[in-house]
């Protein structure tokens, strides 16, 4: 059985998560803190639980200090357990609580061919605080690669049977290596401690949602071309316009 959760959607697993975790940490050590003046064999036995401070894994009072594991083997004590819950909070009435991105590539066009390639692709990310640097990143550079694949090459195509012609991956075209460029991810760090006391905001649909807008408005003003039904292939990039003789209008 699990517990009650409101679940993880519309990037607030780490604002969901972040809070319980917090709590069920300040829960367990407030428990080992009682545990330390309780016990008749620790050496804060009689203390008040105020006094006692816990750090780096260590608990300290009055000029001692012990590691906390070897308070657990001094009490014969085989662990200190504590269950907490937590939700982000804050008034959405009077704040939004959603993260925010920006994207912003540079594309180059074949102007013979029509072949788009994109050549640098930078993210700034407004997420709160982001509590592991290195995953938020590889997040944020995986969902602009979906967005490049949205853009470029990938699209399913229909037979009139209703069967997919490309319904395997040597002929559904997805972003390789030579398809992405360097990804620079920038993130702004400034904890919301209105949502969750951690400050962390979730980032899950950032790295996608904008980034093949972002593509698309790289092409309109390397072109001139507005796509607006992606993927962005070569026909559409390849058709020329022309005045009619007969109604002086512009025609494909």
């Amino acid at each position: 059985m699990l517990p009650n959760n409101f679940g993880a959607f519309g990037s607030t697993s780490s604002a969901g998560a972040a809070p319980a975790l917090r709590a069920a940490a300040d829960a367990a050590t407030r428990a080992l803190i009682q545990l330390a003046v309780d016990h008749p064999r620790s050496p804060f036995h009689g203390m008040n639980p105020g006094d006692v401070r816990y750090a780096d894994g260590a608990l300290s009072a009055a000029g001692r200090s012990i590691g906390f594991g070897t308070l657990l083997d001094t009490t014969g004590t085989a662990a200190v357990e504590a269950t907490e819950s937590g939700a982000p909070g804050g008034d959405p009435e009077r704040f939004a609580f959603h993260s925010f991105g920006a994207h912003f590539c540079e594309i180059r066009v074949n102007r013979f061919t029509g072949e788009p390639w994109l050549s640098r692709f930078t993210t700034v990310v407004d997420a709160g605080l982001i509590v592991n640097t290195k995953t938020a990143r590889s997040q944020i550079a995986g969902g602009v690669i979906f967005g490049i694949g949205h853009a470029l090459p990938e699209g399913t195509q229909l037979e009139p049977t209703g069967r997919f012609a490309n319904a395997n991956l040597a002929d559904y075209l997805l972003p390789v290596n030579p398809d992405v460029p360097p990804i620079d991810v920038r993130f702004l760090q400034y904890p919301d401690t209105i949502l969750t006391p951690v400050g962390a905001r979730g980032i899950g649909e950032l790295g996608t949602v904008g980034s093949a807008a972002a593509i698309a408005n790289a092409v309109y003003n390397a072109t001139g071309r507005r796509v607006r039904d992606l993927p962005i292939t070569l026909d559409k990039l390849l058709w020329r316009e022309r005045v009619s003789s007969t109604t002086g209008r512009r025609v494909r």
